[in-house]
């Protein structure tokens, strides 16, 4: 390899840029003699270079183009399937929301992590005799119980500005049961 160094020529204040004259006619054999570099030579190497950089480009060019062709055909391949698919099922497509009116629902609250006030979305079928909502700090311990006595859809402003940062669990307990428990995330 080739080192281009910072140089200062025959005691002069004058720096240069460059390779030495040995190093150059040693990895190159070009020029008079190891003490002189011509001006015309590093241009020649260069171009030399070039070339070389030219030709890996091109390789580099040529197999990219194979994998994009690659790639082009693996997707058109799996696009004509679903094609196919849909052309021959005749029918219109039809959105399908799933609901089970007798299935309690917890959702995670909405933000989380949240800074002073935070919501509880949840779900209770007509068919539940009681409902809670059991908050707890990380070192379990119970600070808050709410009765939930809306069946239907229903959410929870939950306020906690007095809190301190850090991890906090709500337990939705259905008919005496645990149905289920999720973290929120109180930070500033």
């Amino acid at each position: 390899m080739l080192e281009v160094s910072k140089w200062k020529y025959k005691e002069t204040e004058e720096y240069h840029i460059g390779p030495f004259a040995e190093q150059f006619y040693e990895l190159f054999n070009t020029g008079v003699d190891k003490k002189y570099i011509s001006t015309i030579d590093p241009a020649g190497v260069a171009l030399a270079g070039i070339k070389q950089l030219i030709k890996r480009d091109e390789v580099r060019d040529s197999i990219i183009k194979e994998q994009n062709s690659q790639i082009e055909n693996c997707c058109f391949k799996n696009q004509s399937n679903v094609n196919s698919t849909q052309q021959n099922n005749d029918s219109a497509s039809i959105d399908v929301d799933l609901k089970d009116g007798q299935s309690v629902v917890l959702d995670q609250n909405v933000p989380n992590p949240f800074a002073e006030q935070t919501t509880i979305n949840y779900f209770l079928p007509d068919n539940v005799s009681r409902a809670q909502m059991l908050f707890y700090n990380a070192q379990g311990k119970l600070i808050q119980s709410v009765d939930l006595n809306q069946k239907g859809k229903g959410s929870l402003n939950v306020f906690a500005q007095d809190l301190s940062n850090g991890v906090y669990t709500y337990t939705l307990v259905v008919d005496g049961k645990i149905f289920e428990t999720k973290k929120m995330v109180k930070q500033q």
